[in-house]
This record gives structure tokens, C-alpha cells and sequence, in this order.
């Protein structure tokens, strides 16, 4: 098969040389997982290998597999992964065990089968549906196809409901239903919906209420965790859940906030909460919060970590602990959002520093260093220390030499509509001679067809001059598409030069004096703090800058005008 996607006319013609390369695609629910082997993964596989085994004219690609992921959307990773090779003519064929697979809902299966995989000339198999859209084009369109997608998304609701209802009876039966048990305990082998403790966690539950107790706050709580290297609750599940390949050494750390939760969880002296939020619907997978008067409280429900009276003792210290006014005006700044570190990502952290000036006398200042080397741990990463002051300086220089850059835009915007209507009226020409190329081929073949119907040649000279018109047919059409592709991104050039959204912002605060947060949110994506105080900024909209800029050049060294 020729390199790039046939077009469905050409497949007809020339089905001697077509090559199927199909992707296998498998899902497994979570309210499938208790259920028969008939929706299993190995049951998926073996139903679409005996069909393969019995067309044996489909190779397979690639087997995407989503387990334990829910049919009422598309957010699955291995179906966005298909999308994309899908998207890069990596496949030509997918195949299903059947349409429930493919997704329950009832809209969006129905829109991926009838509409996008006929845009990208997929062809579509469900196995146990009989549905093949080369084959057989009309049992896609079958009513019972929509039938049998409505008939998938009422299974759905119907789950949703029953799911909800068995797991309201657990909660008021003080019956634990959440997917993971609380860090320090697990749950009980003999009975999922009970929590039992684990003692490995359990010891560092102890020890950050200890260290509590000792008068260290949650930040010092969560230096000393990772001083001891301590993995933290979502590390140490992947750990036993064998997701290694997930882990980072930065997410591994204790956070201040990590601390918090954990000693203002009532759950280590037996009580357990639940219900505190709900799925939007079946559809939506958005959690929302119930107000706490719904919330279902169980008391006694396990056994301790915590005994009640040092859990309250611990709340009357975090509640004493008195305010720092001067640390909380340290969080009020201007880059927040924007201001990154550039070795781990993390945002920087606002802090106060004080010097004396020639008198003697104290002066404070301001600074930022990285999160993760100020809350987390040193070993992960360096200070990255910059002064607030001489950062305000550097972006507002920045910021003034783009509105420099851009005072030729107006000379860019008027040589652009002259060249570039000239430029793809050339284009549309060269189409319409290729489509005139095309209109001779049909009549070729409509002649060299009704010379074969008379008689006035055989069959084997047919066939061979019918190879040569499509071989043709298919270079005067990836011509057209070249032409049509440059037209495509000549007017998207054109659009972005005449949006021009970057010199409509720019012209907001051309005679802007002080830097603002509002100023850095409309023109700044983000800014990276290096080592030394160096800084990179990320400024929005440099694709029209860069075009602008390009053309600019490019228009300069053509002689189009004196720039």
C-alpha cells in the first residue's frame, strides 16, 4: 500500500492492494470486574483473535487496553492514545468485542461510529454486533446500532443507581467504601469494608502527632519525615499497588499540607466520616461537596492509632498557634501563579530577608526561593534565590522591549495583505489546473472502461492501464492537498497577524508605570528562575510574534519594502 491514507473511492477501485492494519481495542469497567468472564480482558482478545484468525487479510498494529476504567466517557489513557494514532494514520481498522467496549455512552459512541472514524477512513468492526463498515456500510447506520448504544447507557444508569444505593446502606452501617483505606491502616483481608491497622504506617501516624506534641509545626513535621526519608501516603500506595514505574523522588516528599490532613483526621481514634462528597452523575465523573450535616459519622469503627485524648490535645495546639501576619503578607505577591522554579517546576516561594543599610539600620526585604528546597526537603533541590526587586526590574524591561519589537506591526500588517493575496491567488490556480488534470483521467477511464465492455481490448489491458489512471489519480490528489495544506497555513498566518492579540494587550499598558499582577497574567505565561538570579520569561502569544517577526525579515531581505 502506498505511504498515507487512501481515500474511501480509491479503496474500491484498487482492493487488490489494500492492506488492513487494525487496532485492537479493549475495555474492562469497575463494575465489570466481578462479573463473568464474558467481559473479561482475556475473554475481549480471544473473541477478536477468532475473528482475525478467520480474516486473515487484518494485521494488528497495536492492542490498547483500558482496565478499570468506565464506559459512560472517553477520558480513558488508552482510547486518548488510539485517538492520537488514529489521528497520525498510524491504522486504518479498529476492532471491538463488541459496542458496550467501544463506550455507553449513548451520544458519543454513536458520534464516534457514524461521524469521526468515517473522517479519518476507519474502518469499524464489532465482533459479536456483525458490524463492519467496509463490508457491510449500512450496519453502521442500523437502528439497532442505536438501539443496542441507548440500551449500553440505560445498563449504565442503571449500575450508577444500584452502585449508590449499596454504598449508602454501607455508610449507615458504619462500613467503610472508599477505593483506598486512610494512611496507617488497610483494609481487612477477611472483610474489605472494614479498616485494620497497619503497623508500618502506623508508626509514622504516631510520630507526626508526636513531633506535634513537641511543638513542631507542619512544615518542620515534614522537613524531619523526608530527613528520615519517609515516603509519603501516595508514594507508599504505589508501592504496594506495584505502580514503581510512576514514582518521582520529588512527589515522594512530605508536604506541610500532607501533615495537616493527616493530624486533623478524626479516623485515627475510630471515627470514621464518609459521604463528604458525590459524583456529579454517571456521566460527569466531577466529585461535589455535601454540606457536613449529610455527612455519614461513624463512631467506634475500628481500632485506634490515636487515643481521643491526644488527638485534642494536638487540635488545641494547631488551634493556639498564633497567626504569623508577617509570614501571611509574604503570600500576597504580584508573580504568584507565574513564577516557577527551573530545575523541578515548582512554584517559588515568597520569603523575608533583612539587611542594614550604611547606617546600621535594618531594612526588610523581599525574596523568592524554591518550594520544594524551602517546604520539602534541601536534597531536591537548590535555592534558586532572587531578589523581588531586581525581578520587578528585569520584567519590566522585558515587557517595554516588546512594545519596542512591535511598533513595526502596523508595517507588517499592510505588506502582508498585498503579498500574501497574490501569493494564494498562485495557489488556487495551480488547484484548479490539478482538478482539470483530474476531469481528463475520469473521462480516460470512462473511455478505457467502455473499451473493455466492446470488446476493443482484453481484460489483462484493462486492468493494467485502470493501475496506471488510479497511480495518477492518487499523485495529482496528494498535489492538491500540498497546495490546499500551504493555503491552509498561509490564511491561518494571515488571521494570527491580523488578530493581532498580542499588540492589543501590549497597547493596554503601553504607558503602564508600575507593574501589576493583571499586567503579568495578561502578557506572561511563566516566568523561570535560575541559579544566580537569571530569569526566563515565557511571554503569551509568541507565535504571533514570532510570525510577525519572521515575516518581517523575510519581507526585508525580499526588497518588498524598506525596513
Amino acid at each position: 500500500m502506498k505511504k498515507g491514507r487512501k481515500s474511501k473511492y480509491e479503496i474500491q477501485e484498487n482492493n487488490n492492494d489494500l492492506e488492513w492494519k487494525a487496532a485492537l481495542y479493549l475495555r474492562l469497567s469497575v463494575e465489570d470486574e466481578n462479573k463473568e468472564i464474558s467481559n473479561s480482558i482475556l475473554n475481549q482478545k480471544e473473541i477478536i483473535d477468532a475473528f482475525l484468525k478467520k480474516n486473515i487479510d487484518i494485521k494488528i498494529y497495536n492492542t490498547y487496553i483500558d482496565d478499570g476504567y468506565s464506559g459512560t466517557d472517553f477520558e480513558r489513557p488508552a482510547f486518548k492514545k488510539l485517538f492520537r494514532d488514529m489521528q497520525n494514520s498510524e491504522f486504518n481498522t479498529i476492532i471491538v468485542k463488541d459496542l458496550s467496549r467501544l463506550g455507553r455512552n449513548y451520544i458519543e459512541a454513536g458520534n464516534f461510529i457514524e461521524q469521526i472514524f468515517p473522517l479519518f477512513n476507519i474502518r469499524f468492526i464489532s465482533v459479536n454486533d456483525n458490524i463492519d463498515s467496509f463490508l457491510n456500510p449500512t450496519s453502521i447506520n442500523n437502528i439497532n446500532i442505536s438501539l443496542k448504544n441507548l440500551v449500553n447507557e440505560e445498563y449504565c444508569k442503571d449500575i450508577s443507581k444500584k452502585v449508590k444505593s449499596a454504598f449508602e446502606t454501607l455508610r449507615k452501617n458504619g462500613k467503610f467504601v472508599s477505593g483506598y483505606a486512610p494512611y496507617g491502616y488497610c483494609k481487612d483481608k477477611n472483610d474489605i469494608h472494614h479498616l485494620v491497622i497497619d503497623e508500618e504506617t502506623a508508626k509514622v501516624v504516631k510520630l507526626i502527632f508526636n513531633l506535634c506534641l513537641s511543638g513542631l509545626g507542619g512544615i518542620k513535621i515534614a522537613e524531619e519525615l523526608n530527613r528520615r526519608k519517609i515516603v509519603n501516603p501516595s508514594t507508599y500506595r504505589k508501592i504496594k499497588t506495584k505502580k514503581i514505574n510512576e514514582i518521582s523522588k520529588l512527589d515522594s516528599c512530605w508536604t506541610a499540607s500532607i501533615v495537616n490532613k493527616i493530624l486533623q483526621n478524626p479516623v485515627y481514634y475510630g471515627v470514621l466520616i464518609q459521604g463528604k462528597t458525590k459524583m456529579k452523575s454517571y456521566k460527569i465523573h466531577k466529585q461535589e461537596r455535601i454540606p457536613e450535616e449529610e455527612w455519614t459519622i461513624t463512631k467506634n469503627a475500628h481500632d485506634i492509632i490515636i487515643d481521643k485524648e491526644t488527638f485534642d490535645k494536638v487540635q488545641q495546639i494547631r488551634s493556639k498557634r498564633k497567626f504569623n501576619w508577617n509570614r501571611s503578607k509574604t503570600k500576597s505577591t504580584i508573580f504568584a501563579g507565574n513564577l516557577k522554579c527551573a530545575e523541578c517546576g515548582k512554584n517559588m516561594t515568597k520569603i523575608i530577608t533583612s539587611q542594614k543599610n550604611v547606617n546600621g539600620k535594618k531594612i526588610i526585604k523581599y525574596a523568592y526561593v524554591c518550594s520544594t528546597y524551602a517546604r520539602r526537603s534541601k536534597d531536591l533541590c537548590s535555592k534558586h534565590y532572587i531578589d523581588e526587586e531586581k525581578l520587578r526590574i528585569a520584567i519590566s524591561r522585558s515587557i517595554k522591549y516588546q512594545i519596542e519589537l512591535f511598533n513595526n506591526f502596523e508595517k507588517v500588517q499592510q505588506n502582508f495583505n498585498q503579498d500574501d493575496v497574490f501569493y494564494i491567488n498562485s495557489l488556487n490556480n495551480n488547484i484548479k489546473k490539478l482538478e482539470y488534470e483530474m476531469e481528463k483521467l475520469q473521462r480516460e477511464k470512462k473511455i478505457l472502461y467502455e473499451d473493455w465492455k466492446f470488446n476493443k481490448i482484453d481484460e489483462k489491458q484493462f486492468y493494467d492501464t485502470t493501475k496506471v489512471l488510479v497511480d495518477k489519480k492518487y499523485e495529482i490528489e496528494k498535489r492538491i492537498k500540498i497546495e490546499k495544506d500551504k493555503i491552509e497555513k498561509e490564511t491561518e498566518t494571515r488571521q494570527k497577524i491580523q488578530r493581532n492579540e498580542w499588540a492589543d494587550k501590549i497597547g493596554e499598558y503601553k504607558s503602564s508605570n508600575i507593574l501589576t499582577k493583571k499586567e503579568i497574567d495578561a502578557l506572561i505565561n511563566e516566568i523561570y528562575v535560575y541559579e544566580k538570579q537569571k530569569i526566563k520569561i515565557n511571554f503569551k502569544y509568541r507565535d504571533e510574534y514570532k510570525i510577525a517577526m519572521d515575516y518581517l525579515k523575510k519581507v526585508a531581505e525580499e526588497g518588498i519594502y524598506n525596513a
